[in-house]
């Protein structure tokens, strides 16, 4: 049987397919059987035709209610007369193979005994169609359509049924057997068994799921092998068949791979399935040992000592069962996850003995269904022997029968793949596939419902006319090719496969093929030396390319156009052109004939065959005198062309004449070049046509995709197809004119006939296939045109363009460049993929040189060409780009602007951005990510201006940085000796006169860093060591212990608290000490350093792992020594100073280096922080700009690194440069040092990591080459280079830094260039301000964007980056700039003694968690409005709209009236002094009440019920059957009344505990209390259950025990009793679990309802949004809210990991078997949301015990008013939903706002967000409920409120509507926002009536009042 869910299931999936890269191309072996299947009784009809006898089903469909759509199969499809017609349905698809089955009552009508004569002849009529057809029957021998008559004995109950199965096969056998060679003893006996005669789902309906399943299961076994083992003993010899048994089986997926039990549950579900039956056939002859374990077991739990419910089989008959088949028929259509759950059922049922249930993840379904049949095959595989395997069903249903079945050919690709797969990969015996079904047909108890067919059949008809749906032509196609073949395969420009990268904007990166040969174009002149001058070689040969397509001009060469007025000094110029490109190792592409015919021919001279004599003999003459030198001919270009250029009249017949000319005439040309000079010249000769390509506007009706092919056939084929093709022209042409003749009324055709010697001698003339293509349009349909008859007209189609194919400087050419791939697909195809040349180019008008427009047209045009050759093995062996320059093109006399180069007024070539980017693609040969090229510009760099919303790799590492001078202040406490740095600011040398002598006091204060830097939640913090501290004058001699304390302890602080320290040995503090020496510039500083840093590696490097040596050497080396604004100030040199320093610096780094790991043998990893920022080119078209940008770069950034990372040596042009420069200052050696070869060595390779520090950016230019060697010896100078800074970029508090956040990307890119891709360790970047302000929203946008460019680079670039480091923790000492420039996350400084978070510190500590960019979430900078406007948006169309009543506050009369005892609330209003009427609340005391919601228009009521009401004595053994009737009558109210009804959705409890339950047993603290309301909630199950589909267990249960055990507010009263809290919400859970499970086992079937629980839904905002700590209690917030109830039933079947650490031992255990049950114990979610709250972070102190004290966060609103009503945050709670458990199914239980706030606003805007979590976020919400209906009390503060839809006039007085009971009316009658109505001035919602309006009312019916009048007409009527 097949689920009707199957289509819904799938049709998201199915309409985009799977992942391109896993889908398989390649062929099924070549004696794979495709076919197609149906069954008798749901197409035959003819019910009781010629004899046939009644079957189960013709009995079956006459009882009520049994068929969906209360058909029957009684004439089905009407194959019974049709079968003739079915056959050429099957022989239109090309199956090989029919699986049809025979009716056992067509044959035997009474099931035994007589034969009917009719029945056979039909059969054997039908078998001799099929054979006579080319098709082999596959035939099933039984298909659940038992004879009636036997199914009287019993029918598969009865053991004489194995008999009467095998008599009636014997027959089949006799009668077909000599035409049948594959037969089906019985298809499905699961669904026979299972659902026939155990849960009564379909004929002949017979209850007894856990006792006659398993009988007549075993009675169909036993039927199935007598039949085998007879036709093995009878006639196997002589007919040569085989026969099998169809099982079916789904792929059950384990929920929890990583769980044995899951793994388990899948086991035992596929045994319990597919075992069942194949164990016995194809194992040992028995049923599954566990299969016989679990029934066993179950049965004696029920009943003791009984024999098991599973019948056994005898040892003979295990003996004659085993290998009782010769193949297994697999029917299959989906798959499962299943988890392991325990399930006791009283009566037992197949279902709960394999204690394998399924759970419902649409997520699951949408991703990986396809994949289970692979699996399945695989499982089939090992299980049984790889034994032979037809897939005789697989199939997609719908309820439309639409002829556009996209989504059925979804299916049919992506589980076909699957089974290429397992043949093909897996080495699976699978023989052949079913397509289930040929025709829609009667689906058994769905009838005509649900359709199946690749056929649609119309039942209303009674003829049951067939129409083939789109799917017939995908399986066509695919049986055609008998698999998959890459790229676009199918007409239309469709794929029977997958298509990867076809969005045609979406950059395919790779590589072109070695040999691909780049080109460009030029222009024929009559002139050539007008295209062509000496300097064009090196143009070329900067352009890349290899070839130069150029054309010779005829009438140059032949004046008069024949061989008499040969030109000899043309032929000489020709020469000596073609001379020089050979010199540039250019080949030469030569075309013969460019459009221009030597005038002296005469008007229209390709009507004369003489002028094909003279083509002949000028292609002689230039083949005699360039063949040595040409490889490559072109005969004609764009031959389209010339034959319609028709001079005067006759343009209907004259195009033709010319065109079998021009291939006459090309042909010839190519057997001249075959015949005399290919031996001797080896060139090739070719035809370049112009190709369009028509894309159907329609691709799914087949009369679109047909109009399209005629249109290509008739332009592309009419040349092509003659030379590629058939020699003749395309058929479709010659039909298309021969149509256009008779409707002319020609007696003769105007397309010239081709003779078969004409055919033979154009068929093949090619050596390739020039594809000029241009044009692309949209097919829309057929149109006839009378006249003028002419080549366009004459193919009868309407064409058009796409608007949103952008425009050209010609307007039938538009840019698609999807198009260019699909032709040469379509190329691919129809001429069996010949050698393919692309030309291709953009007209415009303008000439611009920033032609950007024409950069984007070759890269998705030339990609879109790469993925044809690569990925659709198209063989494109060239491009060549249209055209080279501009210039006026003579053949068409227009001036044309779409050249690569320019030629200005003197005739120079002026490069435009085009040609430099061509350059850069020939270069590549391809596509490369990212920015690959010098200045960094790359071919097709992704998401250049978009935000990416992604997230980082696992591993990938967050951190924050500071240093020691910076931060630490204690300048000379505790032994610390003075830096350079102390003495530089103690000379005045900062600004303000700053000192880092205090900073931020970090020395002291290093605890409250590390609590700031956990706030943040990064993984690592980035901090320096000052070698003062530690070796107060620099040596060994002077160490200090209290400064390695110091080190020690922060270390040590950093690690308890889950952060690694990242350790920078020296960053810029010098000890004075050795400054005195010379510092940097003594080459003593190396040993001294390498002690220094073996000291730490000694004291710290057991607890950190990651070093960096020296940071930004760059800095103290240039600023330190030769600019001298840095310390220590030095200036005197700076050419030669710096040198000496970095020459020290690079040496002291690679001791360091060296000694770490070879000394010290450190495990961890070392590396050096080096700066640069990004040096844009000034002018990126500029060449001289681009190359000063890589000059900056190299003496800059590759003066440390080129050493470090490349060969241990300077960059090559700093060598050169600084030594040509210091030549021309007069010096004999260059100013940069030499390293040794032994240096070099050492040096090379010792970083295991690359730091890198970025800010900004530069823009750079060359500088005047002689200026430095003018002047005096500079660094600077030295560059080559001057930079500075665009004038738009933003300013920032430091004159250096420009945020420009490309230039991160782009120098990450540079380094994966030049360095091999290392692991780059961003250790510094941030941005600066002079204020300090907390709310630095610029820093945020900074932070944001930088960090985004870096992932980036990371998810498109392939960059290694593997950490992210932020400058700075907080504002500090920034060296030269004092604390006038503030980088910092936190306030602090001297003059800031409290750190204060900024608000970036949020956003960055937000970025942290979500380890990346979360669309909407507070590190998207982007995000949309809170509101966004979706009012032209409905609801999915079975959303529903309520409100609620409670029953918690009845009045004592009506409590008097139903003898209910006193439940909690009663305690509770005694406790608070309270009164019932003051309690009243929401009205079930009120019948009329539920009038209300029939008032409203609601679909659904939500209402609770009391335990004490239905069960006073708190038992079920007294059930108060006057409760229990009242509750039936409110239920009564609310079925179908004036038209229709409203469904309730029923809460079992709302914290209303009866009173004695609480005082006298302890309530919820008492695990007893579970087994009670399990009882409780079976009396309610039993009673009103068929009324109830929608159960919720609990009401908020979380919410309701906080305010009960922590915070006072309910019954019992208590405060800070959190320890009962959990306990109390542990039994609630656990309680929830039993009953869930209670209801599936014992109601579910007959009930069919669903049981949910209702969470609380209010959102967490942090207190201080700049605060990270208020952030994470936020987030520690919510964690609580969602999980705690969540993620024991929605996720993980255990409370969430936080609640767990938090609260240790006093959060109670779920033991694993618990957990289990926990898992999916829901079938819907209730989510209430009112508010919105403030959490403040508080540190854990350890002894409190609060709720507060264990999520780390107060909440500082707890009442509520404006700052908690923000209805659009209930989005963000449904996105949490989402987010932490998947798409869940929701009701909005509870949603509402007092009457101090506009009511109606809030519902929009409430509403509006729903409808956005739904349309956007996919959130599956199916409800909203507002509540309440009538004013009450509000439970959290039990105080009177008025947010009802209705208020009360007084006590127990009427309830009025309020203005909002009408706006709810109108939502739910428009299902969402009404349609706005237009006055003249003003847009007015118009709204109906809440009362004039019944539900059955048009919901476009409006009535012309206002808002405000209806509402008082409304009021006033209701009162009345």
């Amino acid at each position: 049987m097949k689920s009707i869910l199957l289509a819904f299931i799938y049709f998201i999936y199915f309409s985009r397919g799977e992942d391109a890269d896993k889908f398989l191309f390649g062929q099924f072996p070549s004696d794979f059987r495709w076919g197609a299947s149906t069954a008798a009784y749901q197409i035959e009809g003819g019910w009781n035709a010629d004899g046939k006898g009644p079957n189960i089903w013709d009995y079956y469909v006459q009882q009520p209610g049994h068929i969906a759509d209360h058909s029957t199969g009684d004439i089905a499809c009407d194959s019974y007369r049709k079968y003739r017609e079915d056959v050429q349905l099957l022989k239109k698809l090309g199956v090989n193979t029919y699986r049809f089955s025979i009716s056992w009552a067509r044959i035997l009508p009474t099931g035994s005994q007589t034969t009917n004569p009719g029945g056979i002849q039909y059969y054997k009529n039908l078998i001799a169609e099929l054979k006579d057809n080319g098709i082999e029957p596959f035939v099933t021998l039984y298909h659940n359509d038992l004879p009636e008559q036997l199914q009287r004995y019993g029918g598969w109950l009865n053991p004489r049924i194995v008999t009467d199965f095998a008599n009636f096969a014997k027959i089949c056998f006799q009668e077909f057997g000599n035409d049948v060679k594959n037969w089906i003893t019985i298809n499905e006996p699961w669904g026979t068994a299972a659902l026939g005669y155990g849960k009564a789902m379909g004929a002949p309906g017979v209850w007894g799921p856990g006792t006659n399943t398993y009988i007549a299961g075993h009675n169909l076994i036993k039927a199935h092998v007598a039949a085998y083992r007879l036709y093995q003993n009878e006639f196997k010899t002589s007919q040569g068949g085989q026969v099998g048994i169809t099982l079916n089986c789904n792929w059950f997926e384990p929920k929890d791979p990583k769980s044995g039990l899951d793994v388990a549950a899948q086991e035992r579900g596929i045994e319990f399935l597919l075992g069942w039956f194949a164990n016995a056939i194809l194992v040992n002859g028995d049923y599954p040992q566990i299969m016989k374990d679990l029934i066993l077991n179950k049965t004696h739990q029920l009943s003791p000592g009984q024999p098991s419910r599973l019948p056994t089989f005898t040892e003979p008959e295990k003996a004659d069962n085993k290998d009782s088949a010769d193949f297994l028929g697999l029917n299959f259509y989906s798959s499962w996850l299943v988890t392991s759950k325990v399930q006791e059922c009283n009566p037992p049922t197949y279902d709960c003995d394999s204690d394998t249930v399924t759970v419902p993840d649409t997520t699951y379904y949408g991703q990986a269904a396809p994949s289970g049949l692979r699996k399945m095959l695989n499982w089939i595989k090992k299980k049984y022997n790889n034994i032979n395997v037809y897939i005789t069903e697989n199939g997609a249903s719908d309820t439309t029968g639409t002829i556009q079945d996209e989504y059925r050919i979804g299916y049919m690709r992506n589980y076909t793949n699957e089974a290429l797969k397992a043949i093909t990969l897996d080495s699976c015996n699978l023989k052949g596939y079913m397509v289930w079904s040929l025709m829609d047909n009667f689906e058994w108890t769905s009838g005509f419902s649900v359709k199946y067919g690749l056929y649609h059949v119309d039942f209303t008809n009674p003829d049951r006319p067939r129409s083939a749906k789109s799917s017939v032509t995908f399986y066509k196609k695919l049986i055609a090719d008998n698999g998959y073949s890459a790229g676009y395969n199918m007409e239309g420009g469709r794929s029977s496969g997958t298509v990867p990268f076809e969005d045609q904007f979406d950059i395919y990166y790779g590589d072109f093929p070695t040999d691909f040969k780049w080109g460009v174009k030029s222009f024929i002149y009559k002139n050539f030396q007008k295209s062509w001058k000496p300097e064009d070689g090196e143009l070329l040969k900067t352009l890349g390319v290899k070839q130069y397509q150029m054309a010779l001009f005829w009438e140059s060469i032949f004046s008069d156009g024949t061989k008499a007025s040969y030109n000899k000094t043309a032929m000489e110029y020709y020469k000596n052109v073609i001379s020089e490109l050979k010199k540039n190792n250019i080949e030469p592409v030569v075309v013969l004939y460019s459009g221009r015919t030597p005038l002296a021919l005469g008007v229209n001279p390709w009507l004369s065959t003489s002028t094909i004599d003279h083509f002949v003999d000028y292609a002689d003459i230039c083949f005699k005198n360039l063949g040595d030198m040409v490889k490559m001919w072109i005969t004609f270009e764009d031959p389209l062309y010339t034959a319609s250029e028709v001079n005067g009249e006759h343009k209907d017949t004259y195009p033709y004449i010319n065109g079998r000319n021009l291939l006459l005439a090309h042909a010839r040309v190519y057997k001249l070049y075959t015949d005399s000079y290919k031996a001797t010249q080896k060139g090739k000769v070719g035809i370049e046509i112009d190709f369009a390509w028509a894309e159907p506007s329609k691709p799914q009706e087949s009369r679109n995709v047909e109009l399209a092919e005629r249109y290509m056939q008739m332009r592309n084929g009419w040349f092509a197809s003659p030379i590629f093709g058939t020699g003749d022209y395309p058929e479709i042409m010659k039909h298309q004119m021969e149509f256009v003749n008779r409707f002319q009324k020609l007696e003769n055709s105007r397309l010239p006939e081709l003779t078969s010697a004409d055919q033979q001698l154009i068929k093949g003339s090619s050596d390739f296939l020039k594809v000029k293509y241009i044009e692309t349009v949209l097919l829309d349909g057929f149109k006839v045109v009378r006249k003028p008859y002419n080549i366009t007209n004459d193919r009868m189609v309407e064409t058009s363009f796409d608007p949103s194919w952008l425009s050209t400087g010609v307007s039938r050419v538009k840019v698609a460049p999807f198009a260019i791939r699909k032709t040469l697909n379509w190329i691919k195809n129809e001429y069996k993929n010949p050698p393919v040349y692309v030309i291709s180019g953009i007209y415009d008008t303008n000439g611009t040189i920033h032609d950007d427009h024409r950069i984007h047209y070759y890269r998705t045009y030339i990609n879109n060409v790469l993925k044809a050759t690569n990925l659709d093995g198209c063989n494109v062996k060239g491009f060549s780009a249209y055209l080279h320059l501009d210039g006026y093109d003579e053949t068409n006399r227009i001036f044309r602007k779409s050249g690569l180069y320019r030629i200005n007024v003197s005739g120079r070539r002026v490069p435009k951005s085009s040609a430099n980017w061509y350059a850069l693609l020939t270069h590549d040969n391809g596509f490369k990510p990212g920015y690959n090229s010098m200045g960094g510009r790359g071919t097709a760099p992704a998401y250049t201006t978009q935000f990416l919303y992604d997230t980082f790799p696992k591993d990938f590492i967050f951190s924050v940085a500071t240093a020691a001078t910076q931060i630490e202040g204690a300048w000379d406490e505790d032994g610390k000796g003075k830096s350079i740095w102390d003495v530089f600011a103690e000379g005045g040398n900062c600004k303000d006169g700053a000192t880092p002598k205090k900073a931020c006091d970090s020395y002291h204060r290093y605890k409250e860093d590390v609590q700031m830097v956990k706030d943040l939640g990064v993984q690592a913090y980035r901090f320096s060591i000052a070698w003062t501290r530690i070796m107060p004058d620099g040596t060994m001699a002077s160490k200090n212990q209290k400064g390695i304390d110091y080190y020690n302890n922060l270390i040590n602080e950093l690690i308890a608290n889950g952060i690694k320290p990242m350790v920078t040995i020296y960053h810029w503090d010098l000890p004075q000490a050795l400054q005195n020496h010379g510092g940097w510039l003594n080459e003593s500083i190396i040993q001294k350093y390498q002690d220094y840093a073996g000291l730490l590696f000694s004291l710290y490097g057991d607890r950190v792992d990651t070093w960096i040596t020296l940071n930004e050497p760059w800095v103290f080396t240039y600023k330190g020594y030769g600019g001298g604004s840095f310390a220590p100030g030095i200036k005197d040199s700076p050419g030669v100073y710096p040198y000496i320093v970095a020459h020290n610096a690079i040496r002291a780094h690679a001791a360091a280096y060296h000694q770490y790991h070879d000394v010290y043998k450190g495990s961890g990893k070392i590396g050096i922080t080096l700066n640069i920022d990004w040096q844009e080119p000034k002018d990126s078209e500029n060449a001289d700009d681009v190359q000063a940008s890589d000059w900056a770069l190299q003496t800059f950034l590759g003066w440390f690194a080129h050493p470090i990372y490349v060969n241990g040596d300077y960059p090559e042009y700093m060598k050169t440069r600084i030594a040509a420069v210091s030549a021309q200052q007069g010096l004999s050696k260059s100013r940069l040092p030499e390293f040794t070869p032994d240096e070099m060595r050492v040096i090379s390779g010792s970083s295991d990591f690359f730091g890198l520090n970025s800010y900004s950016t530069n823009l750079v230019e060359k500088q005047d080459p002689l200026k430095a060697g003018k002047e005096k010896p500079s660094y600077m100078n030295d560059r080559g280079i001057s930079s500075g800074f665009d004038p738009s970029w933003e300013n920032t508090g430091s004159d250096w830094l420009k945020p420009v956040p490309y230039g991160l990307r782009k120098i990450l890119n540079w380094i994966k260039n030049h360095y091999g891709n290392p692991e780059i360790l961003i250790t510094e970047n941030g941005v600066s301000d002079n204020t300090g302000d907390l709310d630095d929203s610029f820093r945020t946008r900074y932070i944001g964007n930088y960090v985004n460019e870096v992932l980036k680079a990371i998810k498109f670039d392939n960059v290694n980056v593997i950490g992210y480091t932020l400058w700075s923790l907080m504002d500090n000492f920034e060296w030269a700039r004092g604390y006038s420039e503030k980088f910092g996350l936190y306030n602090a400084g001297p003059q800031s003694p409290k750190r204060e978070p900024k608000s970036s510190a949020t956003y960055y500590a937000a970025l942290i968690k979500d380890h990346g960019f979360v669309k909407d979430a507070l590190t998207d900078l982007h995000p949309a409005s809170e509101e966004t406007e979706l009012s032209s948006l409905k609801f999915p169309d079975k959303f529903s709209w309520g409100s609620s009543v409670v029953g918690y506050g009845e009045s004592p009369e009506m409590r008097d009236l139903f003898g209910q005892s006193n439940s909690t609330v009663d305690l509770m209003i005694q406790a608070k002094s309270l009164t019932h009427g003051e309690f009243s609340a929401y009205g079930i005391d009120d019948l009329i009440d539920m009038q209300k919601f029939i008032k409203i228009n609601a679909t659904h009521a939500y209402m609770s019920l009391k335990w004490s009401m239905i069960l006073p004595n708190i038992t079920a053994d007294q059930v108060n059957k006057d409760g229990v009737d009242y509750v039936k009558s409110l239920l009564s109210e609310l079925s179908e009344k004036e038209g229709y009804a409203i469904d309730p959705i029923v809460s079992l409890y709302w914290w209303n505990l009866p009173a004695d339950l609480e005082t006298k047993y302890g309530g919820w603290l008492n695990e007893s209390t579970i087994d009670l309301f399990v009882d409780y909630a079976r009396i309610c199950f039993k009673n009103f259950g068929h009324e109830v589909k929608y159960w919720i267990t609990f009401d908020e249960p979380a919410d309701a025990a906080l305010n009960a055990y922590e915070r006072g507010v309910y019954y019992p009263l208590k405060t800070k009793s959190t320890d009962e809290l959990y306990r109390a919400v542990h039994n609630i859970i656990k309680a929830h679990v039993r009953v869930y499970h209670m209801y599936q086992r014992e109601f579910k079937h007959e009930q069919k309802g669903s049981v949910g629980i209702a969470l609380n839904g209010d959102w967490f905002e942090p207190y201080n949004n700049y605060d990270p700590a208020d952030y994470q209690a936020a987030l520690r917030a919510r964690e609580f809210q969602f999980g705690w109830i969540g993620d024991p039933l929605l996720k993980r079947g255990d409370y969430p990991k936080t609640m767990k650490e938090r609260i240790g031992s006093r959060l109670p255990i779920f033991s694993p078997e618990e957990q289990e049950l926990n898992k999916g114990a829901y079938d819907f979610i209730g989510l209430a949301h009112y508010a919105v709250y403030k959490v403040q972070g508080i540190k854990d102190s350890g002894e409190d015990t609060s709720f507060d004290s264990d999520r780390m966060g107060k909440i500082m609103k707890n009442d509520y008013n404006s700052e908690n009503y923000k209805p659009w945050y209930i989005r963000r709670s449904l996105q949490e939903v989402k987010k932490r458990f998947g798409k869940v199914p929701i009701f909005i239980s509870g949603n509402s706002i007092s009457d101090s706030y506009d009511r109606i606003e809030y519902i929009k805007a409430s509403v509006n967000s729903i409808l956005e979590a739904i349309r956007i976020d996919g959130c599956d919400v199916k409800g909203y409920t507002y509540s309440p209906l009538v004013d009450g009390t509000i439970w959290k503060r039990y105080m009177y409120k008025h947010q009802g839809l209705y208020q009360l006039a007084g006590k127990y007085s009427f309830k009025r509507p309020k203005a909002a009971a009408s706006y709810m009316r109108l939502l739910a009658s428009n299902n969402g926002f009404p349609p706005v109505q237009e006055n003249t001035k003003t847009t007015k919602v118009m709204e109906p009536s809440i009362i004039c309006v019944s539900r059955s009312a048009s919901p476009t019916m409006h009535f012309n009042f206002t808002f405000v009048f209806t509402v008082i007409f409304v009021l006033i009527i209701d009162c009345l």
